[in-house]
Parts: C-alpha cells; sequence; structure tokens
C-alpha cells in the first residue's frame, strides 16, 4: 500500500528532513515501512507499508513517536541544549552504552548525532554540535526540540504533510527551512519584535530525522553526514531523491554516499542507481551565532 505526502516538495531541506522523520516515525508502527520519491519539477515523497494504512493513523503513529521520543535520555540528561562539556557528554555515552534496550538503542542514534566528546567548540570547553545545530543565543536547541515534540497536535501533523503550507503555526522553528531567515532590510518590521510562523509538524518530523545523520571525527574536525565542504569556508547540505522505495537502513548507506561530495557530479551514475535529482543549500552562520540554509540549487 503507498501513501503519498503531497504536502513535502523534496527540493526543499524542511520538507526532505519531515520526509525522514515521517518514515522512521512511522517505523516505529510498521518496521516495513520504506520510502520513495516521484515527479520532475516537484519532488512528492510516498510511504510504503505491507497493508493498507490511512492518513489519520500514520498522524496518530507519528504523534505517538514524538511523545516517545520525547521521552529518551537523548532528551532528558542533557538539559536544554546539546552543548555541554565533552566530560559530561562523554559520560552519559559510556553508561547508556552498558545498558542493552530499545529506547536505549534509540539515545544512543540520537547521541551519535549530536556531537562528538573528541571534539570542543571555540571555547574549547564545549562541545561542538552537529551542522543540524542552527540556534544560538537565547534559542536553546534541545528546549526548542522538546517543545515541539511535546507540543505538536494531530491537525498541526496532518497539515505538514496533507496540506499546503501556510506558516500560520507558532514557532519554535529549528531553522531548517529556507524562507525562515527574517532579514532587517526585506521586513516592514524589526523582525525581532515580530513573531516567526512556521509549520510545527514538518519541525517536529525533522527531529525524528536526526539519527539519519551522525556525526563523524575527520582530522580533528567534526562532520555531519549530509554536509560538505568547498574549500574552508563554505559548507552545504546535500541531499539526493531516490525512486525506488528504500527503508530507512538502506537510507542511512545513502546518505553518506561520497559521490554526493564529488567536484563534478556524474548524473548518469547516480540516475544509474535510481536518483532522481540532487540538491544542496549552503549553510551559513552569522556574527551571532545563528545558522541559515540559503535558497536551494540543484546540482542535477
Amino acid at each position: 500500500m503507498s501513501l503519498p505526502l503531497p504536502a513535502l516538495n523534496g527540493s526543499e531541506p524542511l520538507a526532505f528532513l519531515a520526509a525522514l522523520g515521517a518514515l522512521r516515525g512511522a517505523a516505529r508502527r510498521w518496521p516495513e515501512a520504506k520510502l520513495s520519491w516521484s515527479g520532475s519539477a516537484f519532488f512528492q515523497p510516498t510511504l510504503h507499508f505491507e497493508s493498507e494504512v490511512a492518513p489519520e493513523e500514520l498522524v496518530g503513529a507519528l504523534i505517538e513517536a514524538c511523545r516517545a521520543t520525547l521521552e529518551l535520555e537523548a532528551f532528558t540528561a542533557l538539559g536544554s541544549d546539546v552543548k555541554v562539556s565533552p566530560d559530561i557528554f562523554r559520560d552519559h555515552l559510556v553508561r547508556l552504552s552498558e545498558l542493552d534496550d530499545a529506547s536505549t538503542l534509540e539515545s544512543l542514534e540520537y547521541f551519535a548525532a549530536f556531537g562528538s566528546d573528541a571534539v570542543a567548540d571555540g571555547s574549547g570547553k564545549k562541545l561542538k554540535p552537529t551542522a543540524l545545530h542552527m540556534t544560538a543565543g537565547q534559542q536553546q536547541f534541545l528546549d526548542m526540540a522538546k517543545q515541539l515534540l511535546r507540543e505538536t497536535k494531530p491537525e498541526q501533523m496532518h497539515a505538514a504533510l496533507f496540506s499546503a503550507w501556510d506558516y500560520q503555526d507558532p514557532g519554535p522553528a529549528m531553522r531548517w527551512d529556507t524562507s525562515g531567515e527574517r532579514l532587517y532590510a526585506l521586513e516592514a518590521r524589526n523582525p525581532s519584535s515580530n513573531a516567526a510562523r512556521t509549520v510545527r509538524g514538518a519541525n517536529a518530523l525533522g527531529i525524528l530525522a536526526i539519527p539519519f545523520f551522525p556525526v563523524s571525527v575527520v582530522g580533528m574536525r567534526l562532520r555531519t553526514r549530509g554536509f560538505h565542504r568547498v574549500g574552508r569556508r563554505t559548507e552545504y547540505f546535500v541531499w539526493p531523491l531516490w525512486k525506488p522505495p528504500l527503508s530507512g537502513a538502506v537510507i542511512n548507506s545513502l546518505l553518506g554516499d561520497a559521490r554526493f561530495a564529488e567536484e563534478r557530479i556524474d548524473a548518469g551514475n547516480l540516475k544509474a542507481s535510481g536518483i532522481l535529482a540532487l540538491y544542496r543549500s549552503q549553510r551559513d552562520v552569522n556574527d551571532h551565532g545563528y545558522g541559515t540554509l540559503r535558497p536551494v540549487e540543484q546540482v542535477f
């Protein structure tokens, strides 16, 4: 049985993350779930199941997945942000690695994507976080994530998957949307006094997708799967869209494909592998530490 998710446009990073989160959340109830993409200018995801699944059933399962994720130690142990001291992070990892149950393994998946105790930030006192960490100042990554997992309503989840995005939900937003940056020169009012509106269901699903993007240490630098550097300072989030229905395990492998980072993309080779399109969005960080994903480029 196939269930299209017509509100998600694969050419946008938040929608791509939401599709991955929908797959991962659905797999908690339907382990055989798979994800594919179809289209040309507008690429739409479809979830595949062995039995019939109604939209309302999927939404209920995703809300359950959000609430269950909220209870994981990965979201309860570190406080308001993943940028804790490397020693504290390591202590949690060591203790969790000695346990063996489903929630512990899921927590470890999140820890593996949050950061590495081997790499500190510029201060040397705190963990350097995943490239998906786009917040700073009073916007605390885990506090925002927990609020979304806790407060996203079924109707907001349904709208994120099946209705045109109208950006009528209150924040927080994880800053994974290329339309989310509000520049002073383009606003009628100071953006700081104009509350941001977002698509809550999509942000909550993006949080469920985080384990697809573990970090690694390369030459004492932290690297996040799916993020590739061009030169010393330019970093892109790069993501593929694929035609055949793939399980989460296969997608995990696909997202780490080294071909996506090549300077010259062999489109024929990728198409032969079932890749429909490849997109990228530059990740910028301003002077205050806030990350922004710039307008998307289609690589092929």
